[in-house]
């Protein structure tokens, strides 16, 4: 490891040390095509949904997302909190531990896996080894 932060301090200077910017960085778009997206929203009022099915008829090959981002950042469209951010997780887990219970087989070495997880406690209740996978 620190062959390689040397190297990279030789080849990029104390730049190399500085925190990068996290995520993928956003793709550049045409002026033009900006343009011609802001011409369809004022003209017809159609959201990115329409707007992305009238110019994949036109041979555009543009994801809807970046349609998105283009009338957020034109200001063509009011925020939508439901597109903002990151989801939050929530696990679903039934509210009495031992009342549900999961089960998962898998194939490994001809052998065949079978398990049952409680559903509250994700723990494993039985489990058993079987040369094949039948009813009994």
């Amino acid at each position: 490891m620190v062959y390689k932060l040397v190297a990279k301090h030789k080849k990029e200077g104390s730049e190399a040390y500085k925190a990068k910017k996290a995520g993928k960085p956003k793709i550049s778009v045409n002026p033009s095509f900006v343009k011609k997206v802001v011409e369809i929203r004022k003209s017809m009022d159609y959201g990115s949904e329409k707007i992305h099915f009238v110019l994949k008829k036109s041979g555009f090959g543009v994801s809807q997302h970046i349609i998105q981002r283009i009338l957020d950042e034109q200001g063509l469209t009011e925020p939508c909190e439901k597109r903002r951010g990151q989801r939050k997780y929530v696990r679903y887990q039934w509210p009495i531990g031992n009342y549900m219970w999961h089960t998962d087989w898998s194939q490994y070495k001809n052998k065949w896996y079978l398990s049952f997880i409680d559903d509250r406690s994700r723990k494993i209740m039985a489990s058993g080894e079987f040369n094949n996978a039948n009813e009994e």
